[in-house]
């Protein structure tokens, strides 16, 4: 986070995805979005951070139905973690952006 830049090969792992990258990204995806998102949410970043490997790890993997194909959701209790399979024209398995669940989504 300090260097705002760069990609983490094989950051976490599921056991039905295999493992998944992080990137730093910009505003549209990656750690860069999440940030910037989740903030404006006032959500503390440093737990929903700190429970990102957890919900990773131990979520459920389902469909994206905005993206069939090359993103998938991963469900765990109120977040849910959307893993890209191609970013910008490359093949990938890396987080694209995470969020929280509301009444209002």
């Amino acid at each position: 986070m300090q260097e705002k830049q760069g990609h983490v090969k094989g950051a976490f792992n599921n056991p039905e995805i295999g493992d998944i990258d992080l990137f730093w990204g910009d505003e549209s995806a990656g750690l860069c979005h999440i940030l910037n998102e989740r903030s404006l949410q006032n959500i503390s970043m440093s737990k929903f951070l700190s429970e990102l490997p957890v919900a990773i790890k131990k979520g459920r993997v389902g469909e994206n139905r905005n993206h069939p194909g090359t993103r998938e959701n991963i469900y765990y209790k109120n977040s849910v973690i959307v893993v890209s399979y191609e970013l910008r024209g490359h093949e990938t398995q890396a987080v694209h952006t995470a969020y929280r669940v509301t009444k209002n989504n």
